[in-house]
């Protein structure tokens, strides 16, 4: 064993002082986008205007840049960061999981869907089962 002290290793378990946490990450983040509900509207509209290119509605990445740029044009004053087409692409990914989850609600049983008031249930136990 070395008996040079921990102090100077430059892998020393002692504390040296509070870390910042993105210092010890190595990677700092970036505000998010701020999608407003007039975001999100003309974003699906721009894409419902692109379905029939996109064959089976899977939209390829030029698809999601046309939309930044959409949305760039049509919205000058952006809060958050910028919307860019990896930002679309999360954006509409999310929309889907969204879906799935109401329609994954929908189909359980002891749920009602309502449009106005959302799921409805008498039970909260097929929440957990179901793993929602």
């Amino acid at each position: 064993m070395s008996d040079r002290s921990s102090s100077r290793s430059l892998h020393s378990l002692r504390s040296r002082g509070t870390i910042e946490a993105a210092a010890a990450s190595g990677t700092s983040h970036k505000a998010p986008a701020v999608w407003s509900k007039a975001d999100e509207t003309t974003f699906l509209e721009f894409l419902l205007k692109a379905l029939p290119s996109s064959g089976n509605g899977n939209f390829k990445t030029t698809t999601f840049n046309q939309a930044a740029m959409h949305l760039k044009e049509k919205f000058t004053q952006q809060r958050g960061a910028e919307k860019t087409g990896v930002v679309c692409k999360n954006k509409w990914t999310a929309f889907k999981k969204a879906y799935h989850s109401v329609i994954e609600i929908k189909c359980t049983s002891g749920f009602t869907w309502s449009d106005e008031h959302g799921a409805v249930t008498s039970s909260c136990k097929a929440l957990y089962v179901k793993g929602l």
